[in-house]
């Protein structure tokens, strides 16, 4: 078996891992748009979210408003008819019912501000991530351009190596180029090729016997490394 069979199988696994280095120059600018993506996503579920809570908010002021109304005409008329109360009974009844109005009107009161205090910073975080839309969207258009025209010139590199593969491919016998296979399908951006160091596989370390060993270093025979799954090449090649 030639040594030039298995250069050129070493070429290809530099090769794959120049498309490796494309590859993940194509993912980190793809990453850049789905960290917007997902940053979009996220405002777009809040505002769903805060939009509901001051839907919420303002129907249950609506319900306390209707309830204070209710206790502010008992305390009035509490007020007014004290005056005209004619013995202590109905003055300690009337006092009481001032008192416990009262004490309503204040706790609902508290409760109103405080809903409404609630609804306006929701408004106000609503128009914050409103604007973040707006500006991330046309943030989005651009980094889309820029990995459009990015990812077309990575691509067209990968298309350049993958046809020199397919050149090298055609320099390399069929049973040798079907063992290699199985190695790259495992091992195509690892290093699917590995020489005998100290007999054992410079990969894994695992130990190669003297009769494999002696096949692989004299280009006799095509061995995958038991452990690793590589195609052990001679040193020399």
């Amino acid at each position: 078996m030639s040594i030039a069979a298995f250069s050129h199988l070493k070429e290809i696994q530099s090769l794959d891992n120049m498309i490796k280095k494309h590859l993940d120059a194509i993912a980190a600018e793809e990453g850049r748009l789905e960290h917007i993506n997902a940053l979009r996503k996220r405002a777009q579920d809040e505002i769903e979210n805060l939009t509901n809570s001051v839907s919420q908010k303002k129907v249950t002021t609506q319900n306390l408003e209707k309830e204070l109304f209710d206790w502010e005409n008992k305390l009035a008329k509490a007020e007014e008819n004290l005056p005209y109360a004619t013995n202590e009974k109905e003055v300690s009844a009337l006092e009481r019912d001032r008192s416990l109005s009262q004490e309503n009107v204040d706790d609902l009161q508290e409760k109103i501000l405080t809903l409404l205090e609630e609804i306006e910073e929701h408004e106000n975080l609503i128009k914050g991530k409103e604007v973040f839309l707006s500006g991330s969207q046309e943030t989005l258009d651009e980094i889309n351009l820029e990995i459009e025209i990015e990812t077309r010139q990575e691509r067209q590199q990968i298309t350049n190596y993958e046809a020199r593969i397919e050149v090298l491919r055609q320099e390399v016998p069929g049973s040798l180029w079907q063992t290699f296979s199985e190695a790259r399908k495992k091992h195509r951006f690892n290093l699917p090729l590995a020489r005998i160091l100290n007999k054992s596989c410079e990969k894994c370390r695992f130990i190669v016997d003297a009769q494999t060993a002696s096949r692989v270093e004299a280009a006799t025979g095509y061995e995958l490394c038991t452990q690793c799954g590589r195609l052990l090449i001679p040193l020399e090649s």
